[in-house]
């Protein structure tokens, strides 16, 4: 089995809520939308990685600290 063989594998496709919400400004957890929130709760479920920071913009104090 070579890298382009992917006979094995098969997608999983999952849709998820969206926000609106301009979440630039939020600096903690609870600032986020909480479809928001559940996004990066079932990233970090499916990939079985906590999530520790999530950017909210360019800038280096546009960060949510999770953990």
């Amino acid at each position: 089995m070579g890298p382009a063989n992917l006979d094995p594998f098969h997608p999983e496709y999952e849709e998820l809520a969206s926000w609106q919400t301009d979440i630039q400004g939020a600096r903690s957890w609870l600032d986020l939308p909480t479809a928001a929130r559940e996004y990066v709760t079932y990233i970090s479920n499916a990939t079985k990685i906590p999530v520790s920071y999530i950017s909210v913009g360019p800038e280096r104090d546009q960060v949510v600290v999770i953990r």
